[in-house]
């Protein structure tokens, strides 16, 4: 059985400017749009074919059904007495603070919740068996856990989840972790759904999520391969008016927490475009991020030593 982890202890934002909705909004069961899994299915192929015409692309129908049953799950958690216990990070959270990138997963920083098999199960089942009328459906039995490392220091559970959506089947898959220190504090955003009403979900912060991407670039150097984090750390610095002084001090919790010394970017990454543009070049084009981000790896890191480096050589 994979070890459990304590959470970070809630942070009370209730207060907060960055509240963006009342506490405890969330589906409103009694005026939401009933929809069958066959009309959901047909919309949902629908926007996939409406966004190929626009962008010249292949009709990306598994993604829009992915990223339904991903937000499905969140709608349903968002009505729970644990919506405050999975403070949203990763794919999804970009979505809604820069630019939509294609996600498989929900990936969640668990607080005031113990991380374990037992406690997950029990969590997703509870979240799963809710009807919230947008046609898709959970396989609870089938669920299945692992554990994860991605780093040191870190360890978390990853949940997978059986879920369909009419004929079509699809996977819900939930990382949840613990451990780095969610500074600033949670915030609640609305997450807009490909269909249906807008999530209300506890969030990191933009400092938050472009810290702990940075820190990880200065723990691992050039034998980092998160290149999504190279895209996200600019998308997020350009589009969300981070504060400086907030985000110096959330690389500070984020480096004291993993033992790692902030230092500007060019040390850690020298030789990376030697040793990796082949990789990167590939992921620009399999992602289509071609408009996000630069050719060239080295620039793409000196872009983000522009950016950051006055915040990590500060005093």
């Amino acid at each position: 059985m994979p070890e459990t982890h304590e959470g970070n202890p809630v942070a009370d934002v209730s207060d907060s400017a960055d509240v963006r909705r009342t506490e405890g909004a969330g589906i409103d069961r009694r005026t939401a749009v009933r929809r069958s899994s066959e009309q959901v299915f047909n919309e949902l192929q629908r926007l996939a074919r409406a966004e190929g015409r626009t962008t010249g692309g292949p009709v990306a129908t598994q993604a829009y059904l992915t990223r339904h049953i991903l937000e499905s799950f969140l709608a349903r958690l968002a009505i729970t007495g644990h919506a405050r216990q999975f403070v949203l990070k990763g794919g999804l959270l970009m979505g809604a603070y820069a630019v939509r990138r294609p996600t498989k997963d929900v990936d969640s920083n668990a607080i005031g919740v113990r991380v374990s098999e037992e406690s997950l199960t029990r969590i997703a089942r509870e979240v799963a068996a809710l009807d919230v009328a947008d046609g898709v459906v959970f396989d609870a039995g089938r669920l299945t856990l692992e554990t994860i490392r991605e780093q040191v220091g870190y360890r978390g559970i990853r949940l997978r989840m059986p879920a369909t959506i009419s004929s079509a089947r699809g996977e819900l898959a939930w990382d949840v972790s613990s451990g780095d220190p969610i500074v600033p504090p949670p915030r609640l955003i609305e997450l807009q759904r490909v269909l249906g009403d807008p999530i209300p979900i506890w969030s990191y912060a933009p400092e938050t999520a472009i810290a702990e991407k940075v820190v990880t670039l200065l723990e691992r150097g050039i034998t980092s391969t998160r290149w999504r984090d190279y895209v996200d750390i600019v998308q997020l610095h350009r589009g969300q008016r981070t504060d400086p002084a907030a985000l110096r001090e959330a690389l500070e919790a984020v480096a004291h927490y993993r033992n790692v010394e902030l230092r500007a970017v060019e040390t850690v990454v020298d030789g990376y475009g030697a040793a990796s543009q082949v990789k990167w070049a590939a992921w620009r084009r399999k992602n289509g991020a071609q408009d996000l981000c630069e050719e060239l790896l080295d620039d793409q890191m000196r872009l983000i030593a522009h950016v950051l480096n006055p915040m990590l050589a500060a005093d």
